[in-house]
């Protein structure tokens, strides 16, 4: 395999300078990709180990630079993708762990600048993955806290930036989550507001050509 070769040369890399942190992230790059690749085969267990060596290193940079807020991203990414495999195996526990670990990195990067819109965006994103599996475990109040916090986030974006469409589509996307929520436990009225808010958004796309 193409990747598997690349990863022997990036290993040599890093291996033979461990302080080279330009070598240690390629390595670690080469791991996401097998990783990548894994999944799209289906081999989940494969795709779980080299996520997971990706993550030891990305780990590593952050730690050694807690001032790196490239590597702090790294290492967020890491553990929520170790968070889809697990959930994709119904690893739940697991899942719910690492998805909590992206979520603290999410949020320390987001209360340092709150004009970062991509951190904003990240936080939004790791508290909806909190809630996608709390929704797994059957743990509804969680859940709804979780979609919550991310509506409140993307709420604000959509709103700093009306023309921006991503932004308007994924606040979209909360409303609908938060009204399946709602009709999962019978609650019609707040549902159809949820549904509401989100054919308003929508609708204001179409009107702006989004």
């Amino acid at each position: 395999m193409a990747y598997g070769g690349a990863l022997s040369i990036f290993k040599k890399l890093a291996d033979s300078d461990s302080t080279n942190t330009g070598w240690q992230r390629d390595l670690s790059v080469a791991y996401i990709k097998l990783g990548v690749v894994a999944v799209s085969q289906g081999k989940l267990e494969e795709a779980a180990m080299a996520y997971d060596d990706a993550l030891s290193i990305f780990k590593k940079l952050a730690d050694s630079d807690p001032t790196n807020t490239g590597w702090q991203r790294d290492l967020e990414a890491s553990h929520s993708r170790l968070g889809n495999v697990a959930l994709a195996q119904g690893k739940l526990e697991e899942a719910a762990k690492a998805y909590g670990e992206a979520r603290k990195i999410a949020k320390k990067l987001a209360n340092k600048d709150h004009t970062n819109t991509l951190w904003q965006r990240d936080l939004a994103v790791s508290f909806e993955k909190l809630g996608d599996v709390t929704l797994a475990q059957g743990k509804l109040e969680e859940t709804a806290k979780a979609y919550g916090e991310a509506l409140l986030i993307r709420r604000k974006l959509a709103e700093s930036d009306p023309t921006n469409a991503e932004w308007q589509r994924i606040l979209a996307e909360s409303y609908w989550k938060l009204a399946d929520l709602e009709e999962r436990q019978n609650n019609a009225g707040r549902a159809m507001g949820y549904w509401k808010q989100a054919f308003e958004v929508l609708s204001g796309m179409e009107k702006r050509g989004l």
